[in-house]
């Protein structure tokens, strides 16, 4: 079994013949290609001396382990308000009455960003037009409350 440092190292090395090629390098095409996290993209790519445009900073400091949790479920967003659903990290923009978060996924904002996903447009595949929405009642036989 390789020690950490071992497989950083050749992570590394076989990043640099990577940028060499002259792939298009992203934080986001590392983190896919090498199967890490985007914080660990930007510490890779940013020790191998590449140069990132100003908004892959959002990648340099990773957020704290031990996210806040809000109990009782206030009215706005927490101090730290991201969270993991669904195995997906998601953006908690507040709560419902019922205490229940509301926000958006993190690949949903990059998805906006880079123009591939329209803000106006519906996110729930099931949906058909606006008007059911006012119908749309949330059904998850997984949850356990």
């Amino acid at each position: 079994m390789q020690s950490r440092q071992q497989r950083i190292r050749r992570r590394r090395d076989s990043a640099r013949a990577w940028v060499r090629s002259g792939a298009k390098v992203t934080v986001h095409s590392y983190a896919k290609r090498f199967d890490v996290d985007r914080y660990t993209a930007y510490d890779d790519l940013t020790a191998l001396g590449v140069t990132l445009p100003g908004s892959a900073r959002r990648w340099a400091q990773r957020p704290s382990s031990n996210p806040r949790h809000v109990a009782g479920g206030g009215d706005g967003p927490v101090e730290n308000s991201w969270i993991m659903l669904d195995g997906r990290r998601f953006f908690v923009a507040g709560f419902t009455s019922g205490g229940v978060p509301y926000g958006i996924f993190e690949d949903e904002i990059d998805q906006m960003e880079s123009g591939h996903l329209d803000e106006d447009e519906l996110l729930y595949e099931n949906v058909e037009n606006e008007r059911e929405l006012g119908d749309f009642r949330a059904v998850d036989d997984d949850c356990p409350f």
